[in-house]
């Protein structure tokens, strides 16, 4: 049905063009028919195709052993690599041919593949407009987004960067590479060029090595495995494989620096605003009694602008992550978890940080795996009459089992909490009074002590 159906849209265009070739004096209309014509798919057949003595010298010249990724695709690559310059495209074609990845393009191009279409032709000519890639190094519509100036460049995005856009210092790659060179102390242009170097040897080492032959051998019990090629051919060398993971790490980088590169044993995670937070200063203060300010953290999650912390005393290191993260695109979330884990501390107490929530939600096992968790309970709310209005912990079901302490304001409040949500004996056992952890050795008793098992 589907050749049937493209047998008879292919005769509606050639009757439609007949008719418009019929008409005689609209040489703009003649124009556009004619340029409609040679950029339609249905036409690949004729000028992008690669040519047959192209096809048959690479057929004539196959090597005794091809890529590991297979006879047929090395091939095409071959005859691409043969064939001439397409009458229907520009200089551009010569320019950019030394440096385009077949390949990687055929690979993903199936329909480019199938109809034996010279991929660099096809590039210039349709494909750049439809945002695909000559190279897994270059990004068409990464580079464009970047850099908007770009489209009134003749030729096509690749072209810009390879005459241009390579030597004022622009960025390429799928991933942004921002921020990159200070956390690797290197230039834009020295990352592009040792991303380049692995790139290569892993290309060779896939298609002609070690790692390309261990695919082979397991296609032989699964042949379902060659179906990786495509993205074997895609490599992505780490942690540039992604914007979000270039921009994480980046992130991680300058919070680090602004915490003078040094961990904490303790780590206060607060989504205050600034105003009192009784509990939260006096756990504040049972942290420096216990650990002294220099080995205890403060890290506000709260919104821009940054609120001063009045309980916070001199010398303590106090970061403020929305602040920090001003040029992080990605949820925060997994950053804060990555923070706290780079710090490395014996216990992380946070009140009621909404962000601190969320971390705890999406990694949690990842959190007590490396380090102690208390949360402080709310506290009640009061009215401007003096009414106290109790707090709601309906979240608490779904903490208790992840964090190893809870600290409440108060035995009443613990009480309370223990009777509303039906607690054991066990889980009562880590509802602590505050009152109970300023004690002297009291805190690292209760909080920083290692685990003795798996509360969860």
């Amino acid at each position: 049905m589907p050749r049937r159906l493209n047998t008879i849209l292919r005769a509606t265009y050639l009757r439609a063009r007949s008719a418009v070739q019929a008409l005689g004096p609209l040489p703009a209309a003649q124009t556009r028919v004619d340029a409609a014509d040679a950029e339609s798919p249905a036409s690949y057949g004729g000028p992008l195709r690669i040519r047959d003595a192209a096809w048959a010298e690479a057929e004539a010249t196959a090597p005794d052993a091809p890529p590991h990724y297979g006879a047929a695709l090395d091939r095409l690559v071959r005859a691409a690599a043969l064939n001439p310059r397409p009458p229907t495209v520009g200089a551009e074609y010569d320019r950019i041919k030394p440096h385009f990845d077949a390949a990687f393009y055929f690979a993903h191009q199936s329909d480019i593949a199938a109809k034996r279409i010279d991929p660099v032709a096809h590039y210039i000519q349709a494909g750049a407009r439809e945002g695909r890639d000559p190279t897994s190094l270059f990004s068409t519509r990464s580079y464009l987004r970047r850099y908007p100036d770009v489209a009134d460049h003749p030729g096509t995005p690749f072209d810009h960067w390879l005459t241009r856009g390579r030597a004022e210092g622009r960025d390429a790659a799928p991933a942004s590479l921002a921020g990159m060179n200070e956390v690797l102390g290197l230039t834009d242009a020295q990352i592009v060029d040792r991303l380049a170097a692995r790139h290569a040897d892993l290309r060779d080492r896939l298609a002609t090595g070690e790692l390309g032959r261990m695919v082979t051998l397991a296609a032989r019990h699964d042949p379902a495995v060659l179906r990786v090629w495509p993205a074997a051919l895609r490599l992505r060398v780490l942690p540039f494989s992604t914007t979000r993971i270039t921009d994480r790490i980046a992130c991680l980088y300058r919070m680090q620096a602004a915490l003078g590169w040094r961990r904490a044993r303790a780590v206060i995670v607060t989504g205050g605003d600034g105003g009192p937070e009784p509990v939260v200063e006096r756990t504040l203060a049972a942290a420096v009694a216990a650990f002294g300010a220099a080995d205890v953290v403060v890290l506000q999650t709260a919104s821009l602008p940054p609120a001063p912390l009045p309980f916070v005393p001199p010398g303590l290191r106090v970061l403020h992550i929305p602040d920090q993260a001003r040029r992080h695109r990605d949820d925060n979330t997994r950053l804060l978890a990555d923070l706290l884990r780079s710090l490395r501390p014996a216990a992380v107490i946070a009140d009621h940080a909404p962000l601190f929530s969320a971390a705890l939600q999406s990694y949690g096992r990842a959190l007590r795996a490396g380090f102690n968790i208390a949360m402080i309970a709310p506290c009640d709310q009061p009215t401007p009459l003096g009414h106290l209005i109790p707090a709601r912990e309906g979240m608490l079901y779904r903490i208790l089992p992840m964090i190893d302490l809870l600290i409440c304001e108060d035995p009443i409040v613990r009480n309370r909490l223990a009777d509303a949500h039906h607690l054991d004996a066990a889980d009562r056992g880590r509802l602590v009074p505050i009152a109970d952890l300023e004690a002297p050795g009291a805190f690292e008793a209760a909080i920083a002590a290692p685990r003795r098992g798996d509360m969860a």
